[in-house]
Parts: structure tokens; sequence; C-alpha cells
């Protein structure tokens, strides 16, 4: 004999935030952002308006963390390559780089006195057990690979929109 549970509402015991359902969405924090970063430093720079101080509600949830960004990276003259690299960052801690100058780089013979000035759309995604209910700040950070590149740049000229989100999903 088959059976129905039937719900409106599922509360929990002591307060409806803790009902804990595995694999669904606990929580979400987003920004979005149209403001042009730029940087020409070859050490990693916290990426304007792409930070965000997030507090899980389980420490036994998983942290999803996603960056859409418009990417921009140029030289000038007869210089060959451009690039640079973002990571994201959970906690003080890097989830995604653990070395190399190539995430976006770009390549031509500068011969006729043009170098490299490439655009592009990018994603960045990472994963990470939330361990405790602490607040923790969650970030992105950008950095050129080398000085022949003039610079990096985010939402180039305000023309352009990223959106810097976490998610809380319950393990």
């Amino acid at each position: 004999m088959a059976s129905t549970l039937a719900v409106d509402n599922i509360v929990g015991r002591a307060t409806a935030a803790n009902v804990h359902i595995v694999g669904t969405m606990v929580q979400r924090q987003s920004s979005k952002n149209s403001t042009e970063f730029s940087t020409a430093s070859t050490s990693f720079t916290d990426v304007t308006n792409a930070t965000l101080t997030f507090t899980p509600k389980f420490a036994s949830s998983l942290l999803l963390i996603k960056y859409y960004y418009s990417i921009n990276v140029y030289t000038s003259g007869t210089n060959t390559n451009a690039g640079g690299m973002v990571r994201l960052v959970h906690d003080g801690t890097s989830l995604d780089y653990t070395g190399g100058n190539y995430e976006h780089y770009y390549q031509n013979d500068a011969g006729s006195g043009t170098g490299p000035n490439q655009y592009a759309r990018a994603i960045k995604l990472a994963e990470v057990s939330a361990g405790n209910t602490n607040a923790r700040v969650i970030k992105a950070q950008a950095r050129i690979y080398a000085s022949p590149t003039v610079a990096l740049r985010i939402n180039q000229g305000n023309h352009y929109t990223s959106y810097f989100v976490v998610e809380e999903i319950a393990q």
C-alpha cells in the first residue's frame, strides 16, 4: 500500500532556520558590480566589490563559490604577450591557485606594433566545506602575469557586469 505525505510548511523544532534537508540551498549571498577594477601589480590584489562576509548556518555544509566576470588583459607597442590570473580566497586561503602564470594569457606576433589586447568572459568556481559556523571573508583577487602586461581589468570601462556568489548547500 502506497502512502503520500503532503505538507504546506516544514518548521524546525526551535526555529525555521534549523530545518536541514541534505542537498538543498540553505542560504545565498551575492554582489553585482559594473565598476571597472584595474591592476598592474604582479601581487594578488582584492577585486573591488568581489568580497562577501559569509556566516554558514551549519558546520557540515558545502560552500559553493562562483565568480562570473569580464576580463581584459593588454600590453602596448611591440610586446608580444599579456596575461593575468584571478583566484578565489576563502578565509585567507586560496582555493584554486597553486602557482603558474597562464590562466588568462595571450601572445601574438607584434611585429606590426600592436600587442595583445584580449577580452573574455570567465567563470571561477570553487567548493569548500564550511567546517564551522564562524563568519569568514570570501573574495576574488587578481594580478598580472609579468611586466609586459600593462594591466588586467575586470568590467573594463564600466561596460560589463560581474557577479560574486556564495551558496551554502546542506550536506
